[in-house]
């Protein structure tokens, strides 16, 4: 923040010690930089303006003779660009292989996003393939801003104003919302939820509803994105286990080799509370679900195009 807006934010220091003391470390994020937002508006400053002019794009060619390409895009545009490189990337795994394909699962999808960018600059924006470029918010309404607005989980950790979801409807194919608030319960408005044995696969409207659910990996403590994990059958597929919500959940990479390979062993009660035991027996156990998530009240998810 410029000194003047820095020193206006400290004085304010019996609200941000209020919020310390009844907040979670996220939702206390969230009120510090709605107040920073605030203030720079009050001071004519506008963040997203402030973004929007750093975005840069530089390229260069290391010493192995590799091009490189290194950027910073304000969190609208950038929003936008990884939405077209997701859906380019789940087009280039219905297809076949591309030649040089490292086996590695994280290295692989480096390479497939670095082909996504390839085909879309040959075919232009408007390819996506057989997918659909897709943007998924969250907006819940049981935790509102300082102007009264739903809290919106854009999937990353930035904040963007009420009106950049109008401006997505223009640029991105699908905007999906989740609204977690109806009755204080999960609505489903379509498809099924529970698939059983019928296919091992989650199908879309379940990992819109995980992602809802489990923003991050299941595992206690760790940050890693919804997007950059895998659904992860809690009573194993090979055990039997079914491809319904209630026995699904986001793992990253590390921590799902570590449940296969090692014997980590995770449950989830009627809440989604996690808890994870270790072959010595520790336990660690988190509160992940969000608030307005009950099981009790015969649950049924919701969707809103």
């Amino acid at each position: 923040l410029p000194p003047e807006v820095r020193t206006q934010f400290s004085s304010d220091h019996e609200r941000i010690a209020h919020w310390a003391s009844t907040l979670d470390v996220e939702q206390f994020r969230r009120h510090l930089r709605q107040l920073a937002d605030e203030l720079r508006r009050r001071h004519g400053i506008n963040r997203l303006d402030q973004q929007r002019r750093n975005t840069h794009l530089r390229t260069w060619t290391d010493l192995d003779g590799m091009v490189r390409l290194s950027g910073a895009f304000d969190p609208e545009t950038g929003l936008g660009l990884r939405a077209a490189l997701a859906a380019m990337v789940d087009t280039l795994h219905h297809e076949p292989t591309p030649p040089h394909c490292p086996d590695d699962p994280v290295a692989r999808q480096d390479f497939l996003r670095a082909h996504a960018l390839l085909r879309l600059l040959d075919h232009g924006p408007g390819c996506t393939g057989r997918t659909r470029a897709e943007l998924l918010v969250i907006a819940d309404t049981t935790q509102l801003d300082h102007q009264g607005h739903p809290t919106l989980d854009w999937g990353l950790p930035i904040d963007l104003p009420l009106e950049a979801l109008t401006r997505f409807y223009e640029r991105v194919d699908r905007t999906t919302i989740i609204d977690v608030t109806r009755g204080g319960t999960l609505r489903e408005l379509t498809h099924r939820l529970d698939l059983g044995r019928t296919t091992r696969l989650a199908n879309r409207t379940q990992r819109r509803l995980l992602r809802a659910l489990h923003p991050t990996c299941i595992v206690p403590g760790c940050p890693a994105p919804f997007d950059r994990c895998d659904i992860h059958h809690l009573t194993w597929w090979r055990h039997g286990g079914t491809t319904d919500l209630a026995n699904l959940a986001p793992l990253c990479n590390t921590h799902h080799q570590r449940v296969h390979n090692d014997q980590w062993r995770l449950t989830l009660d009627h809440r989604r509370n996690v808890t994870l035991t270790l072959p010595d027996g520790s336990t660690f156990r988190t509160q992940h679900p969000p608030p307005w998530f009950d099981h009790s009240a015969a649950p049924v998810p919701s969707l809103s195009p």
